[in-house]
């Protein structure tokens, strides 16, 4: 019943009960007397003390109970208090968790358009070549294929060539200068007992390419047979 009381009903609880309580003490003592019970005559001071402290202890001791009861109130009081800042200070972290992890989202998407927008300012200022298959020549156990390379870049200022495993022979395997829009040729000679092994399987062929400005950029392409596919290529250990 206690838990239900509000602090203000605890006080007038007890303001009731003590007016009550007062209204019996002073109104039967005379009561009392007159029946009998009691005997009223002067007393001396420490009686007047026994008087006063048995009369009115039962009301200290239900004061003393209502204030433990709304000691209790307030601790309850307290601690719901606490586990809503408690509640509030988790939606807070998490809330914050969340703003660092799309903040870090945000950091790597900006990141990645930074290195593509540096990769592709880059790339506009590098030759870009286009390898394409150019007939070939059988006698024998030889054979030779030729290739032209075409630059449809910046000038490259040399060009070096070279396979992945070694071939037998890729001549040449260096210009000096390829200007835009220019196409340069060059073969690959097979002419050992393993044609028909070397002419089965993928190769590389890695096209190293330096700008007027002395950057670097490597593309790589796979040859098989006939056909050339680019893979991949980098400028200066920059992947794309």
């Amino acid at each position: 019943m206690a838990e239900k009381l509000s602090s203000s009903s605890l006080s007038e609880l007890g303001l009731k009960a003590t007016w009550v309580y007062m209204i019996i003490l002073i109104g039967g003592l005379p009561l009392a007397a007159t029946f009998g019970f009691i005997k009223l005559a002067p007393l001396e001071l420490n009686e007047v003390g026994d008087f006063l402290a048995g009369a009115f202890g039962p009301l200290a001791i239900f004061w003393l109970v209502l204030g433990f009861f709304q000691q209790g109130k307030e601790l309850r009081a307290s601690v719901e208090a606490l586990k809503l800042q408690a509640e509030e200070l988790k939606n807070s972290v998490d809330q914050q968790k969340a703003m660092v992890g799309v903040t870090q989202q945000q950091l790597k998407i900006d990141e990645a358009a930074f290195k593509e927008n540096s990769f592709l300012r880059q790339e506009a200022e590098m030759p870009h070549l286009v390898v394409s298959q150019n007939g070939g020549i059988t006698s024998g156990k030889s054979r030779q294929y030729k290739y032209k390379i075409k630059n449809i870049g910046k000038p490259a200022a040399r060009i070096v060539l070279s396979t992945s495993p070694q071939l037998e022979q890729i001549f040449p395997t260096e210009f000096l200068a390829l200007s835009s829009e220019e196409t340069v040729e060059f073969h690959i000679d097979f002419n050992s007992d393993t044609l028909q092994e070397d002419f089965n399987r993928a190769h590389e062929l890695v096209l190293i390419s330096d700008n007027q400005m002395g950057r670097t950029k490597t593309q790589i392409f796979q040859i098989l047979k006939t056909e050339v596919t680019p893979i991949r290529s980098y400028i200066e250990s920059v992947e794309q």
